[in-house]
C-alpha cells in the first residue's frame, strides 16, 4: 500500500512527534542535567541509557522514512511508510552500537571522539564502557513494539 505525502499516516518521522519520544529525551535531558549531577549512582547512571535504548530506533527510523521520502520525491511516487524492515534495522544498529560502547572501550572512545566532533562548543562527554549498562537493552524490543504502530501493515488496520 502507498500513502501520499500528508495523507493516511504518510507524514515521514511521524513516530517522532508523540509523546513517548518526547519522555524518552525527557528522561535523559533530566537526568543529565538534575539527576546525575545532584544524586550520582547506580540508578542515575542507567536511567538515560534507558530513554537512548528507546529513542535511538526511534530516531533512527525516521531517518529511514526521510530518506525513503527524499527518494519517494524524486521518483514522483507516493511514500511507503516505513516496515518491518526499517524498524529492524533501527533496533538492529542501536543494539550492536550500544552494546560495542558498553563492551569495547575502544568503541566508547570513538564515540565519545564522535559526539565531540558533532558538538565541540560542549565539554567532551565522559563514556565509559560498562556492561552492566546492557541491561537498557530491554528498551530496543519496547521501541520495536512502538514503532509497529507506524508501518504499513497499521495504515491496512485503520483502513478497515
Amino acid at each position: 500500500m502507498t500513502t501520499p505525502p500528508g495523507r493516511g499516516g504518510g507524514v515521514p518521522g511521524r513516530a517522532l512527534l508523540r509523546l513517548e519520544p518526547a519522555a524518552a529525551a525527557a528522561l535523559i535531558a533530566v537526568n543529565d542535567l538534575w539527576i546525575k549531577p545532584q544524586w550520582p549512582g547506580l540508578v542515575a547512571g542507567k536511567l538515560s541509557d534507558i530513554g537512548i535504548c528507546f529513542l535511538m530506533p526511534v530516531v533512527l527510523f525516521a531517518a529511514l522514512e526521510w530518506l525513503d521520502w527524499a527518494g519517494a520525491a524524486l521518483r514522483r511516487r507516493p511514500l511507503r511508510p516505513g516496515g518491518a524492515t526499517s524498524r529492524t534495522v533501527a533496533c538492529v544498529v542501536t543494539t550492536v552500537y550500544f552494546a560495542a560502547m558498553q563492551i569495547f572501550p575502544w568503541f566508547a572512545e570513538l564515540h565519545e571522539s564522535l559526539v565531540h566532533s558533532v558538538t565541540p562548543w560542549r565539554p567532551r562527554p565522559e563514556v565509559l564502557a560498562d556492561p552492566s549498562d546492557l541491561v537498557a537493552l530491554v528498551m530496543v524490543p519496547v521501541a520495536w513494539l512502538y514503532l509497529k504502530r507506524f508501518g504499513p501493515e497499521a495504515l491496512r488496520e485503520s483502513d478497515e
